[in-house]
């Protein structure tokens, strides 16, 4: 996966401070690989969660809830 971390958008302050949080500020093969690394766990962890939600049939109900809507009630 490309990723950079110097350069283009990352000059600005909220992108530097967000790269040195995730420890992945500076040039270098170590940190593109962190910051990669880390972009591929947190994209399989929403994947591991949003399957499971769907899976036990609670993805609907918990949207509806958060977004303060209405929940479904269920069909008997």
């Amino acid at each position: 996966m490309p990723v950079g971390t110097v350069g283009g958008g990352t000059g600005y302050p909220m992108q530097k401070e967000a790269l040195k949080m995730l420890r992945c500020d500076g040039d270098g093969p170590d940190q593109k690989e962190r910051l990669a690394g880390l972009i591929a766990a947190f994209s399989l962890a929403l994947d591991v969660s949003t399957s499971s939600a769907v899976a036990n049939d609670t993805f609907t109900a918990s949207h509806m809830r958060l977004a303060r809507g209405e929940t479904p009630q269920p069909h008997l």
